[in-house]
């Protein structure tokens, strides 16, 4: 046989052959398991620090809340020291609404303050945003005793604001509500937990009864809670002296025995004490330091400038979560 035609054979040959092989299918996308706020640009950020998607917002957030979906953004505007109007966003047309006009609780204040709101969480479905009601007073005697409020939950699909009964009365039938922050709802949806500037509570979603979580010790009496784990454990942060200088031990509560243990276990890495920690998972912790906002990925710890805002997305799901807190 010719030897072109025997090369053009084997050419031809080798082609339908590589014909037949599968295409290579695109990497899937890993899943985000962190989002950030630096500026007025949206981050989210998978296990290892990359970056899968950014948004370019309107104008810098104060704080803000994702839907599990990824889908819409609720954003505190960063109009006082306690918080501001709650405006929902549709990431994808950047379509913006005023999701809760005010007053909720609050129904007369004093001229010069206003009602203000702060913390927003959405529920597992996506359906219900829960947040803190706050009093922000103008002068520099606006402490957190004064601007003290409930929690309360807005339908984002209709905009109807619940206030959470069980959270107007928290420091006694004469005092009113504490300084109600970062709730946090149940996985099941049916209970929210949020801390109050001397501990921290768990109500149901309905607002008719509540739990003192009564967490921390007579020598370290300083807690916050900081993520449900599972059905029956709440982790927490514990001051180891007082709080001056931002140093806690995370302890893992369970709200079945009522006891507290170490939660080293359970955050690998993690060693007392720790500085400045406000969020925590299996794959991601976001904490507050001197130098900036720290988040921290198996792989990857970013530093973000003061100023910025983070929160873990998605939180602890099995095996990472003990047997006990089933």
């Amino acid at each position: 046989m010719d030897t072109a035609l025997l090369r053009r054979c084997k050419l031809t040959l080798f082609l339908w052959i590589a014909s037949l092989a599968p295409a290579a299918l695109p990497q899937a996308p890993s899943k985000p398991v962190v989002a950030y706020v630096q500026g007025s640009t949206l981050t989210l950020a998978d296990a290892s620090g990359r970056t899968t998607k950014t948004v370019r917002l309107a104008q810098p957030v104060f704080d803000f809340a994702i839907s599990p979906d990824l889908q819409r953004m609720v954003t505190v505007a960063p109009t006082t020291t306690y918080g501001g109007p709650l405006d929902l966003i549709q990431l994808d047309s950047g379509h913006r609404s005023r999701i809760v006009t005010g007053p909720v609780y609050f129904k007369r204040l004093p001229k010069g303050e206003k009602e203000v709101y702060a913390d927003p969480r959405f529920s597992q479905d996506g359906k219900h945003v829960a947040f803190a009601v706050h009093v922000n007073s103008p002068g520099d005697s606006n402490d957190a005793v004064d601007a003290a409020g409930p929690v309360a939950v807005v339908d984002t699909s209709i905009g109807q604001v619940r206030v959470i009964k069980s959270t107007m009365q928290i420091a006694g039938e004469a005092e009113g509500p504490c300084f109600s922050n970062s709730p946090l709802w149940s996985h099941d949806g049916k209970r929210i937990l949020f801390n109050c500037e001397d501990g921290a509570f768990i109500t149901d979603a309905s607002g008719s009864a509540i739990l003192d979580l009564r967490m921390g010790t007579d020598q370290k009496p300083w807690t916050s809670a900081i993520g449900w784990i599972g059905k029956s454990c709440v982790l927490y942060v514990q001051a180891t002296d007082g709080g001056s200088d931002e140093t806690y031990e995370a302890e893992l509560l369970n709200l079945h025995t009522s006891k507290s243990q170490d939660a080293t276990a359970i955050l690998p890495g993690l060693h007392n004490p720790v500085s400045g920690l406000m969020e925590a998972s299996a794959t991601v912790k976001v904490r507050r330091t001197p130098a900036g906002l720290q988040i921290e990925t198996p792989t990857k710890t970013l530093t973000l400038p003061k100023g910025s805002t983070a929160h873990v997305l998605g939180g602890w799901k099995t095996p990472g979560i003990p047997h006990d807190c089933e």
